[in-house]
C-alpha cells in the first residue's frame, strides 16, 4: 500500500484536491491516501470529506492550508521517526508508533525499508546508514551530530544510495557523508550504484563529504570499481578540511549548492580516472591562496557554473574544463594538457600552464601568467584593470592572442614586454593621441614573435612598436604623423621585419634601425 504524507500549517486551506482522502491524524499532520472524492468540507477547525462510496471522515484540524509533503512512501517498508515518539513502545511499519531517536530506526532497518523523519531537532553520536535502506523527511530536520565518524558512513554498497532530506547538520567532531570502496573493498566486479544525496546545509570542523571509488594497487589487475550518476544537492561549510573529496573511477558526479571552507585543504577536492564533475554553484576558500576547487585527471569534460575562488586544473587526459563563472583570488592555476574555457571574468591573478585556453569574458593582463612555451591563450574580452587603465605585462612565454583592436589614448598606459613568448593581435595596433615614449609594444629576445593583421597607426611622439631582438610580421599597412616612428629597432642584430604594405613611401619615417639589423620587405610593396 502506498500514501502520500502532507503536512497542513496555516488555517482556512480549501485547496485539497479530489484524489485525496484522510486516513488518519497524528498532532499537526493528517496523512492521506489516494481515493476518490466527491465532496469536501474545510473549516478553520475540522476537514470532512465524502468518498464516491458515501464514506465520511472528519477529523478536528490543528493547522491547514498549505499542503507539503512527500509522495509515494511504502508505508508497509518504512520506519518512522518524530521528536515524539517513543522507541519503547515504537514499531516498524506503523505510521502511528514512530521511533525517538535516529539510532533506534537505524538498528531495526534492513534492506528495502526506508526510514521517514519528520522535522524537528535531533542529536546523535551514532552513523545512520544502512546499506538498501534509504532516508528521506518531512519539514526541516536539525540534527547535531556528537560522533568522530561521519553521520552516513558507507563502504562495500551494492544497493543504490538515496538521502532525500531537508537535514540541516552541524557537528564540531565528526563529518556528514563518507562511502570508502577502495581496490581491497572485497567487490567483485564493477558496481553501478546510483548514490543521491539531498540535504539543507551541513556545516562541520572536519571533512563533510567523503567519496572514495578506487584506487588501484600498485602491482596485479582487478574489476574497476564504478559507480552511476552522482548527485549532491545542499550547501556545505568545512572549517577545517575539505567540503567535498571525491576520488572516484568512472563517475559522474553533479553538485548543486554553494561550497566553502575555512582550511588549509582544497573546499573541493577532485579526482576522477575516467570520470567527470559538474558544479552548479559557487566554491570558496576563505584562507589566503588555497583553493576553492581542484581537478585533477578529468576523463570528460567538467562543467562549472558558479564562481570559484582560486580554481586548480591538473589534466592530461585532452579533456575541457568549462567555468561559465567567474574566477577571484590571486592563486587561479591551469595546467596539464586540457583545453580550458572561461565565459566568465578573471577578478584576480590567473597562471597557465596548460594547452590551450579561451577566456571571453575580462582579464587583466598585469595579472595574467603564461608560464610555459606550450600555452596558447586566447582573448576576447576586455584586458584593461577594472580600477585603471594601465597595462604592464611580460610576456616571456607560450602564445597570447588578443581578438581584437588594441587603442590607446592618452589615458592609457599599455605595454606589452615580449621576451621570449609569441603574441599575435588579431585587429589594429593604435595609439590614438600623444602618449608616453614606453612603445606599445616591445621585442628584446631571440625568441619573441610579434604578429599583427590589422594596420598599426601611431599618432603618438614615440615608438609604437620597439624591437632589440626577435620577429615582427605585419599584415597590413603602417599609418604614422609626421615626425614620429612607429617602429624602432635599438639595438643591432638579426631583427626580421615583414611587411605587407606601408601607408607612405616614407620607409624612413617609419622605421628607426640601427646599422646591423636586417630589414625584410614583402616585394608587393612599392
Amino acid at each position: 500500500m502506498s500514501i502520500n504524507l502532507y503536512e497542513l500549517t496555516n488555517p482556512g486551506d480549501t485547496t485539497l484536491n479530489n484524489s485525496l482522502s484522510l486516513e488518519n491524524m497524528d498532532n499537526n499532520f493528517i496523512f492521506l491516501k489516494q481515493k476518490d472524492i466527491i465532496d469536501i468540507i474545510s473549516t478553520s477547525t475540522t476537514l470532512s470529506l465524502t468518498t464516491e462510496d458515501n464514506v465520511s471522515y472528519s477529523a478536528n484540524v490543528i493547522n491547514i492550508a498549505t499542503l507539503t509533503g512527500y509522495t509515494n512512501v511504502d508505508i508497509e517498508h518504512t520506519i518512522f521517526v518524530s521528536t515524539k515518539g517513543n522507541d519503547g513502545t515504537a514499531s516498524v511499519y506503523n505510521i502511528s508508533k514512530p521511533y525517538k531517536t535516529l539510532s533506534a530506526a537505524h538498528t531495526n532497518a534492513i534492506v528495502g525499508d526506508t526510514i521517514y523523519i519528520w522535522g524537528g531537532d535531533y542529536t546523535t553520536s551514532s552513523s545512520f546508514t544502512k546499506d538498501g535502506v534509504r532516508v528521506i523527511s518531512n519539514g526541516n530536520v536539525n540534527i547535531l551530530y556528537t560522533g568522530v565518524s561521519y553521520l552516513f558512513n558507507y563502504s562495500n554498497i551494492i544497493y543504490d544510495i538515496v538521502i532525500d532530506t531537508n537535514i540541516s547538520m552541524t557537528s564540531t567532531t565528526g563529518g556528514f557523508f563518507r562511502l570508502d570502496m577502495p581496490y581491497n573493498s572485497g567487490i567483485s566486479g564493477d558496481t553501478y550504484a546510483n548514490i543521491y544525496i539531498k540535504f539543507s546545509k551541513i556545516r562541520c570542523d572536519s571533512l563533510s563529504i567523503y567519496m572514495l571509488g578506487h584506487l588501484r594497487p600498485a602491482s596485479g589487475i582487478r574489476p574497476e570499481i564504478e559507480f552511476g550518476d552522482v548527485s549532491i544537492i545542499g550547501d556545505v561549510y568545512s572549517k577545517n578540511s575539505y567540503a567535498l573529496y571525491f576520488n572516484l573511477q568512472r563517475s559522474w558526479v553533479s553538485c548543486i549548492g554553494n561550497y566553502s571552507s575555512s582550511g588549509t585543504t582544497d573546499t573541493i577536492y577532485s579526482n576522477f580516472n575516467y570520470g567527470s564533475i559538474t558544479l552548479r554553484g559557487n566554491a570558496i576558500n576563505y584562507t589566503n591562496n588555497y583553493h576553492g576547487m581542484s581537478i585533477t585527471n578529468q576523463g570528460y569534460p567538467a562543467k562549472i557554473y558558479g564562481t570559484i575562488k582560486n580554481i586548480k586544473i591538473i589534466d592530461y587526459r585532452n579533456i575541457s574544463t568549462t567555468v561559465f563563472g567567474n574566477l577571484i583570488g590571486d592563486n587561479n592555476i591551469i595546467a596539464g594538457e586540457s583545453p580550458f574555457i572561461l565565459y566568465g571574468d578573471v577578478i584576480g591573478k590567473i597562471f597557465i600552464n596548460s594547452t590551450i585556453t579561451s577566456i571571453f569574458g575580462k582579464v587583466n593582463l598585469n595579472n595574467l601568467f603564461i608560464t610555459s612555451t606550450t600555452s596558447k591563450v586566447k582573448i576576447y574580452g576586455d584586458i584593461y584593470p577594472s580600477n585603471s587603465n594601465n597595462i604592464n605585462m611580460l610576456l616571456s612565454a607560450g602564445t597570447l592572442i588578443l581578438d581584437y583592436d588594441i587603442i590607446c589614448d592618452n589615458s592609457t598606459a599599455f605595454n606589452i614586454n615580449v621576451s621570449g613568448g609569441t603574441l599575435y593581435i588579431n585587429g589594429a595596433l593604435v595609439s590614438d593621441s600623444d602618449i608616453t615614449n614606453t612603445p606599445l609594444i616591445s621585442l628584446n629576445s631571440s625568441q619573441s614573435v610579434v604578429k599583427i593583421k590589422g594596420s598599426v597607426i601611431n599618432r603618438g611622439s614615440g615608438p609604437a612598436i620597439n624591437v632589440s631582438d626577435g620577429k615582427l610580421i605585419l599584415n597590413k599597412g603602417v599609418v604614422t604623423s609626421t615626425g614620429s616612428v612607429s617602429m624602432s629597432a635599438t639595438t643591432p642584430g638579426t631583427n626580421y621585419y615583414v611587411y605587407s604594405g606601408f601607408a607612405n613611401k616614407d620607409v624612413s619615417n617609419l622605421i628607426n634601425i640601427l646599422t646591423g639589423t636586417t630589414l625584410q620587405v614583402d616585394s608587393n610593396i612599392e
